[in-house]
């Protein structure tokens, strides 16, 4: 049997990311206060920031790709994940491009503005 303690752990954390994710941009594009969008803007650049910390750790990566290889073993929904995990990740190409930006919070909060203004605007428009 394959140990899956370390991927259960990681995996859990990667998730509770995107949980928060994902309730900050719904809050942001229904009920967000005014006025909130630049500090809203600014935490989910840091919960991507921690999102690509883990992601690209070597650790995570290693445990990945040793899962992969044991993929016959696994049940059937791990075995999914870690395939999706194996096929979505391009991590040599994510890491050059991200270690490009110098100050990837500034960028996030940019885009999650444009975001946020591009749904204001299909919403006025509704």
């Amino acid at each position: 049997m394959i140990d899956l303690t370390f991927y259960k752990e990681y995996r859990q954390k990667l998730l509770a990311l995107q949980y928060v994710d994902f309730i900050t941009s719904w809050d942001m594009q229904t009920e967000a206060p005014k006025d909130s969008a630049p500090m809203q803007a600014e935490v989910q650049g840091v919960l991507a920031e921690m999102q690509y910390k883990l992601t690209t750790d070597p650790v995570w990566q290693a445990e990945v790709e040793r899962l992969y290889k044991a993929r016959r073993s696994l049940d059937a929904v791990t075995r999914h994940e870690i395939v999706e995990l194996k096929k979505n990740r391009n991590v040599k190409k994510f890491s050059i491009y991200f270690n490009q930006i110098k100050n990837y919070n500034a960028m996030m909060i940019l885009l999650l503005l444009f975001i946020w203004c591009i749904s204001a605007i299909e919403w006025c428009e509704s």
